[in-house]
């Protein structure tokens, strides 16, 4: 299974530690044009990411100090991060999450998940109709397989969703937010679209017909 890089580095404003960054990125070697681009993009998406960091965040948490130092209170440098977490690579297809956190240490972390799947030899995305076998009405049963989970999940007590989660099952449901694993696919939802902050990403995976993930694209 691919590896990843880690890049940390600490930002500091008037020789105080403010922002902590740390950036974790599927790691080299790859193999052919396919792998090229897929570099080219994780190179770019970690730039954005530290621009945003660098741009934003730590003038933000300057301040922050400033007014810490102006109360007398203590100040904890906040923290911002990539997670890269790789569930199926088997030289053709590498599919994966990637979670943005943020912490300010005052609320709650914010974090945003994103996925890829990828078709290593030509270095293009996978779409998730593309792995399921459920023909022209995928969106459907995929919407179905997730409302039967939520039931499931609402009468055992092993989740609080919200009282509309129906509605929101279709309204936050996006074929971008799936993954792949040995057992299959998995969708996912943003934190608070389903359920309150406790109940973080809501991960479901499917139990619908699919293509492995060593079948060729």
């Amino acid at each position: 299974m691919r590896q990843t890089t880690t890049r940390e580095e600490v930002l500091s404003f008037q020789d105080e530690p403010v922002l902590e960054l740390s950036l974790a990125l599927p790691a080299p070697p790859w193999d052919g044009r396919g792998g090229a681009k897929i570099q080219a993009f994780y190179d770019r998406m970690g730039q954005l990411w530290l621009r945003r960091w660098k741009e934003v965040l730590f003038p933000r948490a300057a301040r922050a100090l400033e007014e810490a130092r102006a109360r007398a209170r203590p100040f904890s440098p906040w923290k911002a991060g990539l997670r890269c977490r790789i569930s199926w690579e088997d030289g053709e297809v590498l599919s994966l999450c990637l979670d943005a956190v943020e912490e300010d240490g005052t609320s709650r972390p914010r974090v945003l998940r994103t996925a890829d799947t990828w078709d290593l030899r030509h270095g293009a995305p996978l779409s998730l109709p593309e792995r399921l076998s459920c023909g022209r009405h995928w969106r459907r049963a995929v919407l179905a397989e997730v409302r039967r989970q939520v039931l499931q999940r609402s009468e055992t007590g092993e989740h609080a969703f919200y009282i509309d989660v129906e509605r929101r099952i279709r309204r936050h449901f996006s074929p971008e937010r799936f993954f792949l694993t040995p057992q299959g696919v998995s969708v996912f939802y943003p934190v608070y679209a389903l359920g309150p902050w406790a109940e973080g990403i809501p991960v479901f995976p499917l139990a619908l017909p699919f293509r492995s993930p060593a079948a060729s694209a």
